[in-house]
């Protein structure tokens, strides 16, 4: 697989393969930015986890402490000469004033054994009871501080919660209940100064599932009955827990815990915070965007200048030496690459010298030639029939002029010519001085 790999790299242009190399040597940095990505993705997870635990918890922390107000506050009404003494103008001034000065209160009444209020903070029309109030009936029931649940104000009119203190006389008896309710302003305050992503919302449940507040979007879900499985596993789940719901795209994160007073089995509140979780990623996914924008910017200016640096140092210089080898092969041979740096640059000098040795060994082989035609013209005219005198031996040129056969010869051939005299010439001339002499 590997060899069928590389062979089909080989196919490619020389362009081509150095755009695929400069692709897998960026993979390994677009593989960290990923990782790097999703390790960050995990920790902001886990740090919204932390977050809204942390939050939850100021917010149950807030609650709690204004339920020990609350008991603080009735604890001390309940033990005051004007309700004792059902002084209605005067305790109704007292809470009047106790509202004022604590926004957190929606409304303070006291009651009677009934249930019906003698007194109020907030000024009512007509007489009102709440003798069917979680809290005066679990007051009377077990004759200490007691929470309720969800209900709508006698007076307000807004959605709230009680707690019911004990009222008793002198004698030790029962003589009615002194109620605070809470006004939830609070917790749109504690809201705002939450700082909770986009989209992060805030529920109060009471001990039945009922919701009592609800931010965003209140009217949508208050009075109405939390989600069945919410509320279950806030009910039966580990306290403080936090766990997801839904997928990345449209859960959320959830963090709860459980309120109770002390000597009572059931909780009177659940708070719970939900942080989307979109809004949690966003930021990581965004960053993580940006980084992968940078590398491919990076990458493609990376591209551009593999692309000019191979054309200029590579591939003009590879088409430079084909030029050089196509004039060479159509007879140039003169003809050079001049390539210089480099391994490339020492593949044009070995073509070069090579095209040197090509055009010495073509001028050696003229030569050659030259020398080879030159003797093969004087080998034919030796080889052909000579017009030679019978007589003088002297032989006759192509231009008609009689030449002496040494004078003939020395021209047309290497051959030199040295004269004596052989024997019978010696004998011949001898004779001849001889008789010369003789006749003398």
């Amino acid at each position: 697989m590997l060899d069928a790999a590389l062979r089909l790299f080989g196919n490619l242009s020389l362009r081509r393969q150095l755009l695929v190399l400069t692709m897998l040597v960026s993979l390994p940095a677009f593989a960290l930015i990923l990782i790097a990505g999703f390790e960050q993705k995990r920790a902001s997870l886990k740090e919204s986890i932390v977050t809204g635990g942390q939050l939850v918890n100021e917010v149950a922390a807030e609650q709690s402490n204004l339920s020990s107000d609350a008991e603080q506050l009735l604890s001390v009404l309940a033990l005051l000469p004007e309700v004792q003494g059902r002084d209605a103008p005067a305790c109704s001034a007292l809470f009047a004033g106790i509202l004022k000065k604590s926004a957190e209160y929606g409304n303070v009444v006291v009651t009677d054994r009934g249930g019906d209020v003698w007194a109020s903070g907030l000024p009512s029309a007509a007489p009102f009871s709440i003798a069917s109030a979680r809290s005066f009936q679990q007051a009377v029931k077990n004759r200490r501080f007691a929470s309720g649940g969800y209900n709508i104000g006698k007076v307000s009119g807004h959605p709230t919660i009680g707690f019911g203190y004990p009222l008793m006389d002198r004698a030790g008896r029962l003589s009615g209940v002194v109620s605070v309710n809470f006004n939830f302003q609070r917790v749109v305050q504690r809201i705002t100064r939450a700082g909770l992503p986009k989209g992060s919302s805030l529920t109060l449940v009471d001990y039945q599932g009922t919701v009592i507040y609800r931010n965003p979007d209140p009217g949508r879900y208050v009075g109405k009955p939390d989600r069945a499985g919410l509320f279950n596993r806030m009910k039966n789940g580990a306290e403080g827990a936090s766990f997801t719901e839904g997928g990345e795209a449209d859960g959320q994160l959830v963090a709860y815990r459980r309120l109770r007073l002390p000597g009572e089995p059931v909780p009177y509140l659940y708070v719970r915070v939900g942080i989307p979780l979109r809004e949690t990623m966003r930021k990581v996914e965004k960053e993580l965007l940006v980084n992968l924008a940078a590398m491919c910017s990076f990458l493609s200016a990376v591209v551009l200048a593999v692309v000019y640096v191979g054309k200029k140092c590579v591939i003009e210089r590879l088409n430079r030496l084909q030029e050089a080898s196509a004039e060479i092969a159509g007879g140039n041979l003169e003809a050079r690459a001049c390539l210089e740096g480099g391994e490339l640059g020492k593949l044009g000098s070995a073509f070069d010298h090579m095209a040197e040795q090509l055009a010495e060994r073509e001028a050696e082989r003229e030569d050659l030639i030259a020398q080879l035609q030159s003797a093969a013209a004087e080998i034919k005219t030796l080889s052909g029939l000579l017009p030679i005198c019978a007589y003088c031996k002297q032989i006759r040129d192509d231009q008609g002029y009689w030449n002496q056969m040494e004078t003939y010869l020395s021209r047309h051939s290497d051959v030199m010519f040295s004269h004596g005299v052989c024997p019978t010439c010696a004998d011949r001339v001898r004779k001849e001085i001889e008789e010369l002499n003789a006749l003398e």
